[in-house]
């Protein structure tokens, strides 16, 4: 809605910047020109709306029908066409997901970082759109585009019904937008200017700008000529003629512009040595190129788009600021093109001549029908004594009709004349050609009356929306614009840490949105919604067919899959909720864990005390053969002297001694660490069997396989 902006997302711009009054002619001469190139197309746009809303008479049929006495028969048929592909819009709904790069602005070169970025904006969008009904906005412009050509949005902040500020989109009528009449491509992409006008109140305006002393007054359309630079009449202002719109000329009204353009500044790019690009202005570039820069440094001047808003009421400023989201905020999405007129229409305009004739041929047979004999008797004079008594028994099969002698001869029943067959074949051919010059065929309506196989079915049901891919393809192209202007918005003014709800795998989740947890640069992708019902329908049958293999091939199935099941939300979040293992359950589980590592430590233990007993063994065989060589070696020197025979003696006892005392330390240690150690694993096993006990009491029953 126009009016004065007190949000953040615009930036003054002070009056020593522009020259006030060039740019006043600048727009009004823009302003002028894109009215009178447009004013063909409101035309027949008017019309368009007029036609499907059923108004299908003009003025001077309609007074000729009513002055013949004649019915002016409508029976609507655009309104259920376009109805039905606005329909496949809204059942196949799209949304745009962002990837995240350049997280860090010194992140090296083609080593992005995502870090649960995408995430978070994904899941902002959703909160965001949720909240403002922008699905319900596009849909509505959607569809006038199918009416009219083109439809229209603003992305704006809001700040009357969210002390915080909300992103809010907001549906254009198309018949109040102009544009640049140069431009040439789908969505007006190259547009070097966009403005829509609505009227105010003189109160209103009071209200809005307190601070304007005066301005001008009186509809903006009221003033327009026609492409011939002739003032326009007046007097022909009911007959809606040059872009005269009766609706648009009420008294007390004051017209306010809102416009936005963009102007070529020169920039600089500068290129350091480690592959860094940043982008200046003028004025900081006037302020460093004094400063001696390595000779590594690149310096490249080129141009950059700065976009301004202004908001004229009648011939003042109202409000002049600088667009920060480098991008206009005024969007549309457009139809099927006029190369020679540099015009875009919609479906309507292709149905309107076969909707005018099947009424035309349908009133001219019901007028036929109307006035053609119906039956009846001439009657010569004296075939009956009493006329009105005649009339009155000529049509009842149960009375008995007297005439006078001869009176047969004297009557003749009136013969109905023949019905013209040509021109129930004419209505027919009209009726027909409402639908087939567009491409809607009955499969697309789901009005098909014949059998055949559904692959059939499927087969010209896609072969429809081909046909109607120009509508959608600029969906799509809106949709990827649309999504970088609403990126900037909920990085610059939503992301103030305030808590957004968000749908993971926990299930839904308050997070607070915070401005250091978004990315600088986005990649924009438009994929199909998952929430949509077709596409949750079509994904869902897909699934049930690859779950079985799955299973069979041991791959877990992961939650979110219940995201594209054709449910409610709040038996899917309930579900997920069931799925997720309970706090207590993972505690539990931990702790089995930790025993089992337990466990396995003292298996470890064990094995080490029997390799210990094992060298205790080997040790104490080895002594004893110590000992027998000794005692050979004892009777071998019973002959040497005395003193060395004692000498052998006092070593063999000590040797006896030292093999004694080893066997006792092994034997005691042995025992020591089998008695802690079986005091350890009873302990442990107790623990474990509670644990596990509890476990299987507090155990959530599984999701049941879906057949």
């Amino acid at each position: 809605m126009l009016g004065q902006r007190e949000d953040n997302e615009m930036e003054d711009i002070k009056d020593d910047d522009i020259d006030e009054e060039a740019l006043r002619l600048e727009i009004k001469e823009n302003l002028r020109r894109s009215r009178n190139d447009r004013s063909e197309w409101r035309q027949e746009a008017r019309e368009d709306y007029a036609f499907f809303a059923g108004d299908q008479w003009s003025d001077e049929d309609q007074t000729k029908l009513d002055e013949e006495k004649r019915p002016a028969v409508v029976f609507n048929r655009i309104v259920r066409t376009i109805n039905a592909v606005s329909g496949i819009e809204i059942q196949n709904r799209q949304e745009v997901r962002y990837y995240a790069r350049n997280i860090v602005p010194d992140s090296p070169p083609g080593q992005p970082n995502d870090s649960g970025y995408s995430d978070v904006m994904n899941q902002a969008t959703k909160w965001v759109r949720d909240q403002n009904g922008a699905e319900d906005e596009e849909s509505e412009s959607f569809q006038d585009d199918l009416i009219c050509g083109e439809g229209w949005t603003e992305t704006r902040m809001d700040y009357d019904t969210n002390p915080q500020g909300m992103v809010i989109k907001d549906r254009i009528d198309p018949l109040t937008t102009l544009v640049d009449p140069d431009s040439r491509k789908r969505n007006y992409d190259d547009a070097k200017w966009v403005a829509y006008v609505k009227d105010y109140s003189v109160k209103e305006i009071r209200s809005m700008y307190p601070e304007l002393e005066s301005f001008n007054t009186g509809a903006f359309w009221g003033d327009s000529v026609d492409n011939s630079g002739a003032p326009h009449d007046a007097d022909n202002d009911w007959k809606y003629q040059n872009d005269q719109s009766s609706k648009m000329m009420e008294s007390g009204k004051v017209a306010v512009v809102l416009y936005q353009c963009y102007k070529l500044v020169p920039a600089y790019i500068i290129i350091t040595e480690q592959g860094n690009v940043v982008t200046i202005d003028k004025k900081r570039y006037d302020l460093v190129k004094n400063v001696v820069l390595p000779q590594s440094v690149k310096v490249i001047k080129t141009k950059q788009r700065v976009y301004h808003q202004y908001i004229m009421v009648g011939d003042q400023f109202a409000a002049k600021y600088k667009i920060k989201c480098n991008d206009f905020t005024l969007k549309c999405m457009t139809g099927i093109r006029d190369r020679n007129k540099n015009k875009w229409f919609g479906l309507v305009r292709m149905m309107k001549d076969p909707q005018r004739w099947a009424n035309k041929w349908l009133s001219q047979i019901q007028h036929i029908l109307n006035s053609n004999a119906k039956g009846g008797y001439f009657v010569e004079v004296g075939a009956v004594n009493n006329i009105r008594k005649f009339e009155d028994q000529v049509s009842d099969p149960a009375s008995v009709t007297v005439l006078n002698s001869g009176g047969l001869a004297k009557l003749k029943e009136k013969q109905s004349p023949e019905y013209p067959q040509g021109i129930a074949n004419l209505l027919t051919y009209a009726i027909t050609a409402i639908n087939d010059i567009p491409g809607v065929n009955l499969e697309l309506l789901g009005q098909a009356d014949r059998d055949q196989p559904i692959g059939l079915e499927v087969t010209r049901k896609q072969s429809g929306i081909t046909i109607l891919a120009n509508f959608f393809d600029s969906l799509r192209r809106y949709r990827k614009a649309d999504g970088k202007i609403l990126a900037y918005f909920i990085r610059e003014f939503i992301a103030d840490g305030r808590l957004i709800r968000i749908v993971g795998q926990q299930g839904a989740n308050y997070i607070p949105l915070m401005k250091d947890k978004m990315a600088f640069e986005y990649d924009i992708v438009v994929d199909d919604s998952p929430t949509s019902p077709n596409v949750k329908d079509r994904n869902f049958a897909i699934l049930m067919q690859m779950i079985p293999m799955a299973i069979q091939a041991q791959i877990p199935i992961p939650p979110e899959i219940l995201d594209y099941a054709p449910l409610s939300e709040d038996l899917i979040q309930k579900w997920k909720q069931l799925l997720q293992p309970d706090p207590k359950q993972q505690q539990q589980q931990q702790e089995v864990q930790q025993l089992q590592q337990q466990m396995a430590q003292i298996q470890a233990m064990q094995a080490q005390l029997d390799l210990m007993e094992t060298q205790a063994t080997i040790q104490k065989i080895g002594s004893e053969t110590a000992k027998n060589y000794a005692t050979a070696e004892k009777d071998k020197a019973v002959g040497e002297e005395q003193q060395a025979l004692a000498m052998q003696q006092m070593g063999v006892v000590h040797g006896e001694q030292q093999l004694k005392n080893q066997e006792f330390m092994a034997t005691q240690r042995r025992k020591d660490l089998e008695l802690m150690l079986n005091q350890q694993r009873k302990s442990l096993e107790v623990r474990l069997n509670a644990i596990l006990e509890a476990h299987k009491q507090l155990r959530v029953p599984s999701m049941p396989m879906i057949q």
